[in-house]
């Protein structure tokens, strides 16, 4: 699946501007970005459920999806929806009882969904965007509402379609520490743009590569950091956390120390991923 130069909006705004992504087989890609920055809109776009305002949108022949929340008939068991989209889709529904496994349901499958909590009601739904094995499945928030062991239960479920069925999995989330797990590859959005696309390699090295130094003081140190052309970095406590490599740690120490700050530490730490995302939009 592969988007061009797409934009999307709703009368004159224009929320999502520019996107080209190229989505293959076989990979989890991971959406990150902020409340309003685009990523539903994008995922509806890719649906069919909003008009592109410009670009073009090359689609598989079956995407499965989970767009905030899941649409079903709750005065019907668990069993009877999925048997009904699977009705609806031209689908085989032998499979139905493998699938509420699958998502842990098999429990509930005769319990009416106005029974079910938060979170199994997000199980199912997710049950029901993969009835049919979809080429590309698209989820949106798809472990809100979960407890540890759902979570857990839902990346071996991603991870297990993605090996089996050679599936295309997409999946925004805030809980970015889950995407770091089961993704291969990041797509980080700010206002309705793509400012990164990191593999799951290249950002394991970034998060590795942060260099912490503690000072006795950070007062005036800014023109220090932009004379050696550091641009991502974070102030905190007297500490300047520095984020790449693209600078060798002695030459900032060497720096600071002629603008007569005093260096107190130096190395290189583990950040988190939801610590490198705030400094990816800025």
């Amino acid at each position: 699946m592969k988007l061009t130069d797409v934009s999307v909006g709703y009368g004159q705004k224009i929320i999502v501007k520019n996107i080209n992504l190229n989505f293959e087989p076989g990979k989890i890609y991971g959406i990150i970005g902020k409340n309003g920055t685009g990523k539903t809109t994008l995922m509806k776009a890719i649906l069919g459920l909003i008009d592109t305002k410009s670009g073009t949108i090359e689609k598989e022949d079956t995407i499965g999806a989970l767009i905030e929340e899941p649409g079903l008939f709750k005065d019907r068991s668990g069993f009877d929806n999925l048997k009904i989209k699977a009705i609806m889709e031209g689908a085989d529904y032998s499979e139905i009882n493998n699938l509420l496994d699958a998502v842990g349901l098999k429990h509930a499958a005769k319990r009416k969904v106005k029974s079910y909590s938060l979170g199994m009601r997000q199980r199912l739904g997710i049950a029901m965007a993969i009835i049919g094995k979809p080429k590309v499945l698209i989820l949106d928030e798809p472990i809100n509402g979960l407890d540890p062991e759902g979570i857990k239960d839902m990346r071996n479920l991603f991870l297990n379609l993605k090996e089996k069925y050679n599936m295309c999995i997409i999946i925004s989330s805030h809980i970015l520490e889950e995407l770091e797990k089961v993704c291969d590859d990041f797509i980080f959005m700010n206002e309705g743009k793509v400012v990164s696309f990191k593999t799951k390699e290249e950002l394991h090295e970034d998060l590795v590569n942060c260099t912490i130094i503690k000072l006795d003081r950070t007062d005036g140190v800014l023109p220090v950091l932009t004379d050696l052309k550091i641009q991502k970095y974070n102030l905190e406590n007297n500490i300047v956390k520095i984020f790449g490599d693209e600078i060798d740690t002695s030459d900032v120490i060497e720096c600071l120390v002629k603008n007569n700050y005093k260096v107190s530490e130096a190395y290189k730490n583990r950040i988190t991923c939801e610590e490198y995302f705030f400094k990816m939009i800025g």
